[in-house]
């Protein structure tokens, strides 16, 4: 186990970040990471030294990369006394030239024998079955993973409404099975009605990158679309489709004038990537709409025939948003 040290405040200036961007309390955060939330209370406030194994997991849920660690210190509570002292006088016997090649050598050998590994526990890296072809489908994956998705250099993953999004979780997963002939893992997060859908794995993470998308932060890398969907008109459709199925929402506006009720539909995309609402704003443009930008981090359809050709021409695969219009 290790513990860091953080600049004063800047770990309590963390978490508030992440409290504000998962719209969630600090005992919810805690449970995520499986400790009690008076150990994260007194990690915030200084009192213990925070542990970087967990701090990890919170920032591979959140998206959102760690301040920078001062130092780090080995937790030896637990370790095998004898083992810790011998390392602290000798040093470890193996030069790092050898561990690296052992580990190469093991990965290798795990990969070629991957059965006999697997049945030993050890882990296996898992190969995927990418599309080779940029297909309609291939680009709504990816405008769901521009919207609510999380790219990490060994898992990617996908946090949806619990609730509102209960027949989109399973049309996600169904998804991933028919794109990459893999089944994603989905975890619900109590009681904070998120689920999360997970695919594990480096190689996985490796192909996204050969396609265009980045690891970590989007907002902060300021991510945008891919450039092979956005010079194709109908994959650039697509990927607006996943991009506002889950970033995005149809609303009811009821208003009264003179005593009489009148409502109507608008439709909006939220994202604070300035260039995810530029993709947005232009390919809604494209098929004649008028979209309008509002705020720092919206565009909107304010027009109700608008959004009902919205839902002509582009379509969704979220009965969130269909059923506004039924």
């Amino acid at each position: 186990m290790t513990r860091v040290i953080f600049e004063k405040g800047q770990l309590d200036q963390y978490l508030s970040l992440c409290k504000a961007r998962m719209n969630m309390s600090l005992p919810q955060l805690a449970q995520i990471v499986s400790i009690e939330r008076h150990t994260l209370n007194d990690w915030r406030r200084g009192k213990r030294l925070p542990n970087l194994e967990k701090l990890t997991q919170l920032s591979k849920f959140t998206c959102m990369p760690l301040p920078s660690i001062i130092e780090t210190k080995l937790d030896t509570w637990g370790s095998s006394k004898a083992g810790h002292i011998r390392q602290q006088m000798y040093g470890c016997p193996l030069s790092v030239a050898d561990r690296i090649k052992g580990g190469h050598n093991s990965q290798i050998a795990r990969k070629n024998n991957p059965e006999y590994y697997a049945s030993l526990g050890c882990p296996i890296p898992r190969s995927f079955n990418f599309p080779s072809a940029n297909t309609n489908r291939l680009s709504e994956f990816i405008g769901i993973l521009l919207g609510d998705g999380c790219i990490q250099p060994e898992q990617v993953s996908i946090t949806l409404n619990t609730v509102v999004d209960s027949d989109y979780i399973v049309y996600v997963s169904e998804l991933i099975k028919d794109l990459f002939q893999y089944f994603p893992s989905i975890h619900s997060r109590f009681p904070t009605k998120a689920t999360v859908i997970l695919i594990s794995g480096k190689d996985f993470t490796v192909k996204l990158i050969s396609r265009g998308m980045k690891v970590g932060n989007k907002v902060t890398q300021q991510v945008d679309v891919p450039e092979w969907i956005k010079q194709n008109s109908e994959l650039s459709r697509w990927c607006l489709r996943g991009m506002i199925d889950t970033d995005g929402g149809i609303f009811t506006h009821n208003y009264s004038v003179n005593g009489k009720a009148y409502s109507y539909l608008k439709l909006n995309f939220s994202n604070l990537s300035q260039p995810l609402r530029h993709f947005a704003y232009n390919v809604l443009e494209s098929i004649g709409l008028t979209p309008k930008y509002r705020g720092n981090n919206q565009v909107w359809l304010y027009n109700q025939n608008e959004v009902r050709k919205y839902l002509e021409v582009i379509g969704s695969s979220n009965e969130r948003l269909l059923k506004k219009i039924r």
